[in-house]
């Protein structure tokens, strides 16, 4: 069974920046008060896409903020 280098290296890397982004992700959701627990464990796992959707859910928060006061003044 021969080990490829270049794959241990892939994963390790990939391990990495998973673990980089869960801690920025922790930081991102506790600033913004959006369950910082939940969305640090879906970068661990999920990494990149994690990333893609707490930004996702963020904006549609906003939107539905701006669309409430929008309503309210009218």
């Amino acid at each position: 069974m021969t080990i490829n280098v270049a794959s241990i290296v892939k994963l390790t890397l990939g391990y990495l920046l998973n673990i980089v982004l869960a801690i920025w992700t922790y930081r991102e959701a506790n600033k913004q008060n959006e369950q910082p627990i939940i969305w640090t464990v879906m970068a661990l796992f999920f990494g990149l896409l994690a990333i893609v959707l707490f930004y996702l859910f963020l904006l549609i928060k906003e939107l539905k903020i701006l669309n409430q006061k929008l309503g309210n003044e009218e």
